[in-house]
């Protein structure tokens, strides 16, 4: 509990004081609207996304069920204006839009990092643009288009059927090889931060790509397992990169000029 409470000083404090203030009655209780309200702007971000996360997948489950059930023209249109594994639709916009946040935040924290001339700046410059990729690649599913020629060379089935993975770890692998350094010179809350949604977001991205390729190569994609897998692919990918916006997010309010706003009289 100790180490809990060294890691993550800033949510430790705002539970501890939110539920044990001196002017709230012990009748009243937890208050989740004070805790919003009085929480630092990445805390709000990561609850509202989470949310907003919850309702896409929702939304996707519930038309998919729909449009099994009743199977009409109508219940079709709206499957596939919500289903996760559809190209160009809600769900799709709205990973885009999370790894499109994710590049600008990352590029904001770059160029104070720039102003400041610290020492791994130019590794957050880098890192702006391969999540600017990243965006937009979830939007003109680039690495699907790989996968097609790369089974055809390589000859792969199962759990690589959806060939691109191949490519796909080696990318991981480079990349953590190049940032581990850095990410472990942060401070404990944002370093562990980014290395949960690191781990989350590869799960997703890596791991559930690789069962629901199992699952498409065995016994096809119009199943049951299949959508189960593809759902929690998803929803593990963008829960990753939710946290790593918040890890950002809380690496930014920790800038001197971000301090200064917050210090300024209102």
């Amino acid at each position: 509990m100790q180490t809990f409470y060294n890691d993550c000083p800033e949510l430790c404090s705002l539970m501890t004081n939110t539920a044990f203030s001196p002017d709230r009655s012990p009748s009243k209780g937890f208050s989740a609207i004070a805790w919003y309200r009085s929480a630092p702007v990445h805390l709000q971000f990561a609850g509202v996304t989470t949310c907003l996360i919850a309702l896409v997948m929702i939304a996707s489950t519930t038309t998919l069920v729909i449009h099994r059930e009743v199977g009409t023209h109508a219940t079709a249109l709206l499957h596939k204006a919500f289903w996760v594994d559809q190209e160009t639709n809600i769900a799709t916009l709205f990973a885009f839009s999370l790894l499109a946040m994710a590049s600008l935040l990352t590029s904001v924290l770059a160029f104070f990092k720039v102003m400041t001339g610290e020492r791994w700046r130019f590794y957050w410059v880098a890192l702006g643009a391969i999540l600017l990729f990243m965006a937009y690649d979830e939007a003109a599913q680039v690495h699907e288009k790989l996968g097609p020629p790369i089974r055809q060379l390589t000859g792969a089935s199962g759990a690589l059927y959806f060939a691109w993975v191949i490519p796909g770890m080696i990318g991981v692998l480079g990349i953590a090889g190049i940032y581990l350094r850095m990410v472990l010179s942060l401070p404990a809350y944002q370093r562990n931060l980014i290395l949960v949604s690191g781990a989350v977001f590869v799960f997703g991205a890596i791991g559930m790509e690789m069962v629901g390729s199992f699952i498409f190569d065995g016994i096809g994609r119009y199943t049951v397992a299949y959508a189960i897998a593809t759902t929690l692919e998803e929803t593990f990918e963008m829960l990753g990169v939710m946290i790593f916006c918040t890890a950002i997010l809380s690496l930014i309010e920790a800038t001197p000029l971000a301090q200064s706003f917050r210090r300024r009289p209102t």
